[in-house]
């Protein structure tokens, strides 16, 4: 009689999972932050782990959690043995500086175990803030004499603003001479109304001109009166002018 045995033969085995969370949007000029998290779903420790991160083109100010190392446009984390059902998270922030969608791809490897990758997208959007000024080239102005009004229009924000429209006022003290600048101005009434300007980019300015006589004395006010596709309301400025005779 023979007898017979078995042999069973337990292979033990890391299995790498991978993360990667931020936001879905933000504004241009703030940090982007996102969070990347490991984690070993296998059995058996994961040794030599390490985490990369791909680092997106149009962005300044890289921050990363302890342990990173920044070399060209790849940050890496060896973050050693993970044993099973552990996780490690690291962090990474940067400032994008142009508006549009930044995507990027974490990696992470480890000893005896295959590669995971996981993405993460972030859509940047931009913020128009455009100002309203204007300013008389001569003040007081004589009874019979002219003066010119500038207006200006300066998008100080992050995204261009469009459909800029600008309307002036003039009081019965002014007669209307004559407008130039950026888009037509017509005038009726004491009332100069120009031609909306199709789009103004961030940090560009335009301008438009009005020339007035003055016809009475007074202490008159040039009224401004803006308005945009973004703008909830109409923004309005004043130019007090002294007129004598």
């Amino acid at each position: 009689m023979t007898a017979e045995s078995s042999t069973t033969t337990i292979v033990r085995q890391p299995v790498l999972q991978i993360a990667k969370e931020g936001p879905e949007k933000m504004y241009l000029g703030r940090d982007v932050t996102y969070d990347i998290t490991v984690t070993n779903k296998g059995d058996a420790p994961a040794s030599n782990t390490v985490i990369e991160d791909s680092i997106p083109s149009g962005v300044t100010n890289v921050k990363a959690s302890t342990g990173a190392v920044l070399a060209g446009s790849k940050v890496t984390w060896n973050i050693g043995t993970l044993a099973p059902n552990t996780s490690k998270k690291v962090g990474i922030s940067y400032t994008p500086t142009t508006a549009g969608t930044v995507s990027n791809t974490a990696k992470a490897m480890a000893a005896c175990a295959d590669g995971v990758t996981a993405s993460a997208k972030t859509n940047i959007a931009g913020i128009p803030a455009v100002l309203l000024e204007v300013v008389d080239l001569v003040d007081p102005i004589e009874i019979g004499a002219t003066t010119t009004y500038v207006i200006t229009a300066t998008n100080q924000g992050s995204m261009p603003d469009t459909d800029i429209k600008i309307e002036c006022k003039l009081e019965d003290n002014m007669e209307y001479v004559s407008s130039s600048g950026a888009t037509i101005g017509t005038a009726s009434d004491g009332k100069i109304t120009f031609a909306p300007l199709a789009s103004l980019a961030p940090k560009t300015k335009a301008s438009w001109n009005v020339v007035v006589k003055a016809v009475k004395p007074g202490d008159v006010r040039f009224t401004v009166i803006m308005n945009t596709d973004n703008l909830g309301r109409p923004v309005q400025e004043t130019e007090a002018t002294n007129l004598y005779k």
